[in-house]
């Protein structure tokens, strides 16, 4: 037994040794090749290395072996900026107590999930003026109009029986104009809201899983005709939904430029898998044009679909809410 735990001990020590070495190059990597499509991968998961990192950080420094201690100390501080600024609250957010105009929550129900009640359920008890589904196959489609009708009688939904790119909105308010909008070969869901005598443009989007390389291009492609589809849009936007793409992903950044949109989140809130709670990855998203602001953000935890769902709540700035008004 001694021998077993002895070859266990060794083991993990060269395992964390070639950790040590090879971290810092990594590391370095995803700075400077930001768009290598290996390295966006690496980003995307960049506070579970650092987690990881950390450990082999701890495991040299108690074992007394400097130079291992220092490289993978060197590449844990390359590391944590790439994340940090989604992970540190944005306190002037979240002191915003001024009354919300809208809401909105964001579910990725996961096609082969079959407790449609428990999804349902937690979005019944959101109780938003506007619900974004994806993942929506027809038996999604019926029990979510079935279950729903009573307090969101506005819908428009794109079922799909292929995985995994059905769509749906139920509203409070009523839509207008609404359709479906293919971009980056996949269906997205837009429509006109009226809320209190001022539109909002709505988009519920879900983009391909950059978990292959090809999958990655048309990621990229959606978030491109995406961009250029809300330029020539000049009314208020919130576009909602699941990017599969993190905070401090590139592309999603270039996203954010093109487009001026920002983030609702005011802290790290992470959304995917779901069984790894706060450990996962953000990458369910509500954006807001900056003549809206969020007023709130928070997870909607799900005990049967890998993604949590999340809420945000709106208002119009003051100057943008009189210009913007429709007069009859």
């Amino acid at each position: 037994m001694k021998k077993i735990l002895k070859k266990i001990q060794s083991l993990i020590h060269s395992i964390f040794t070639v950790y040590a070495w090879c971290i810092p190059l990594l590391a370095i990597g995803t700075w400077l090749l930001p768009r290598t499509y290996f390295f966006v991968v690496v980003r995307s998961v960049s506070p579970q290395i650092a987690l990881a990192t950390l450990l082999v950080v701890v495991y040299f420094l108690f074992k007394n072996k400097t130079a291992a201690f220092l490289s993978s100390y060197g590449g844990l501080l390359v590391l944590l900026p790439l994340f940090l600024g989604p992970l540190l609250p944005d306190k002037i957010s979240q002191e915003n107590t001024s009354p919300a105009n809208i809401s909105f929550a964001q579910f990725n129900v996961l096609k082969f999930n079959i407790s449609y009640d428990s999804t349902i359920l937690k979005a019944l008890q959101s109780n938003v003026d506007i619900l974004s589904f994806q993942e929506v196959d027809k038996g999604w489609d019926n029990n979510l109009r079935k279950k729903l009708k009573e307090k969101y009688p506005y819908v428009i939904s794109f079922p799909k029986e292929s995985c995994c790119f059905g769509i749906a909105l139920f509203s409070k308010l009523p839509l207008k104009n609404e359709h479906v909008e293919f971009l980056g070969g996949l269906p997205n869901i837009v429509a006109d809201v009226n809320v209190k005598g001022r539109m909002i443009h709505v988009v519920s989007v879900h983009t391909n899983s950059p978990i292959f390389k090809q999958n990655f291009a048309l990621r990229n492609q959606h978030l491109k005709e995406l961009a250029q589809y809300l330029s020539v849009v000049k009314s208020p936007k919130i576009v909602l939904g699941d990017f599969n793409s993190v905070p401090w992903d590139v592309y999603l950044d270039q996203f954010k430029n093109d487009t001026k949109l920002a983030d609702s989140r005011h802290s790290y809130v992470a959304t995917y898998p779901s069984w790894l709670g706060r450990f996962g990855i953000p990458i369910d998203y509500i954006f807001h044009s900056d003549d809206i602001t969020c007023t709130s953000f928070s997870q909607l935890e799900s005990s049967t679909s890998d993604h949590h769902g999340v809420k945000g709540e709106f208002r119009f700035k003051a100057n943008i809410a009189q210009n913007n008004k429709i007069h009859f």
